[in-house]
């Protein structure tokens, strides 16, 4: 089966922008850039995957994207829905017969679970989701790969749920602790510490401001109990 993995990336100025305050432009952009890196090394590793599809408005990460990739350039951001849908026409037309669209901010992905989650694929009408842990959707793989309209956005989990359903299909859900974090704000970065120290994202982390906050909530304890 032909499948293509699309990763929407919103540009380096744009991305992370609610670490804007903890960390310099230069750091965020480095950070961004670390964790694009190791999701594309997750995918590229997958021998599952025919094609990586990146579709992007920002020029300066052409340097990372690997020569068998395919980078497509919009004119100027639309949002990621329409970036996604732009990506799926493309693979349509490459005859691709599946689409698994991973954000690029998921640096603790392997090319084992992007293997098991084609595995779930046991039909010609598949839609596979797995969610993020403030509800939205952190996978979501499609086959055909316009069997729904992509809905991602605040709650998009559940949206992505309804619009299956609204096609007959019931979707199927694939839960990993790796899949689940993806790294939005410093709470999320004290998470990622514990298990993320083989990954480039994790190296960029260490070189700001933020790994002082993180060594310090992990040396006291009271800070971790809810």
């Amino acid at each position: 089966m032909r499948i293509h993995v699309v990763i929407p990336f919103k540009g380096l100025k744009e991305s992370k922008s609610r670490l804007a305050d903890q960390i310099s432009n230069t750091q965020r952009k480095q950070l961004v850039l670390a964790m694009l890196s190791d999701v594309i090394s997750a995918v590229s590793s997958s021998k599952k995957v025919s094609n990586l599809v990146v579709i992007t408005s920002d020029k300066l990460i052409e340097e990372i994207i690997p020569k068998n990739a395919i980078l497509l350039l919009e004119e100027k951001p639309r949002g990621i829905n329409q970036a996604i849908v732009e990506a799926t026409e493309y693979s349509l037309e490459m005859n691709a017969e599946a689409t698994l669209v991973i954000p690029a901010d998921l640096p603790l992905i392997t090319p084992r679970d992007i293997e098991e989650i084609i595995s779930m694929a046991k039909s010609e009408r598949t839609v596979i989701l797995s969610p993020s842990l403030n509800g939205g959707t952190n996978i979501l793989y499609r086959c055909p790969p316009n069997v729904i309209e992509p809905k991602f956005g605040k709650n998009s989990f559940q949206a992505h749920v309804e619009e299956t359903r609204k096609k007959n299909i019931e979707p199927k859900i694939y839960r990993s602790p790796r899949v689940i974090l993806d790294l939005d704000k410093v709470e999320d970065i004290k998470k990622f510490v514990r298990y993320g120290t083989h990954t480039k994202t994790f190296d960029a982390i260490c070189k700001t401001e933020l790994i002082l906050s993180v060594t310090k909530s992990r040396r006291n304890p009271k800070m971790h109990q809810h």
